[in-house]
């Protein structure tokens, strides 16, 4: 295993049933880098990242972290490593506040420093702040989106996934979330980003894969994607 390598996918395959939603891809994380997963809807990237996350049973290939195979480990063992995924839809608990929602994202440490991170993701999204006693369902999309974002960053991950961070949100919002993505890595965290908005991921991230019909058909730095003919004619319109 390269080095710097902080994830690890190898010939992964992911079944509902007899539907072969992922067909034995193969991909790399570099420890600090923004690597993004762009494709149509139904090209299999969240069923990659719940399979990394041992979500998906039913499933063929190995995942590593830092070096270590974790393709059999239980979810929460897979969080306390390091490794955590913000899901599509945010699934904020509604109805609990977004403290208690940020308090369970801390649910596995056993540290003292839980009150150091709840002021980090306050710094990070002052809105929280601001909102910290009302109930998680009665905040907007976008705020729902931070909450699911800051509760994921309570764990104390070294990676990162995210799943479609920017899925219904407001031009501004998607904007702020991007921009946090960014400051994230500046600060140290590694990001695994599974994205529909292809232009605002590959800006952002280091490089990137294409996936279709549950095979990576395309890779390569982001920017280099960017000016590629084939991702602008399917992607960037």
């Amino acid at each position: 295993m390269q080095k710097d390598v902080l994830l690890e996918v190898e010939n992964l395959h992911v079944y509902y049933g007899v539907i072969h939603a992922v067909k034995g891809i193969s991909f790399k994380v570099l420890k600090g880098s923004i690597v993004t997963i762009i494709g149509a809807n139904g090209a299999g990237k969240t069923s990659t990242l719940k399979a990394i996350m041992n979500l998906i049973r039913q499933k063929k290939g190995k995942v590593l972290y830092k070096g270590k195979d974790i393709s059999k480990e239980g979810t929460h063992n897979i969080v306390k490593m390091g490794l955590t995924l913000v899901p599509e839809g945010r699934h904020v608990f509604p109805n609990l506040t977004v403290l208690e929602n940020l308090l369970l994202g801390a649910y596995l440490r056993k540290d003292d420093e839980i009150e150091k991170d709840l002021e980090y993701v306050y710094y990070l999204f002052p809105r929280l702040k601001e909102r910290k006693h009302q109930k998680a369902g009665t905040l907007s999309g976008g705020e729902q989106q931070m909450l699911a974002i800051a509760r994921a960053l309570m764990s104390r991950p070294e990676c990162i996934m995210m799943d479609e961070p920017s899925l219904g949100l407001a031009p501004i919002i998607v904007k702020q979330i991007f921009d946090i993505i960014v400051k994230l890595k500046e600060e140290g965290k590694t990001i695994l980003l599974v994205e529909q908005n292809a232009f605002q991921a590959l800006k952002v991230s280091d490089y990137a894969y294409v996936m279709e019909t549950g095979k990576i058909v395309l890779e390569g730095k982001s920017k280099d994607l960017l000016n590629d003919k084939r991702v602008k004619e399917a992607y960037l319109g």
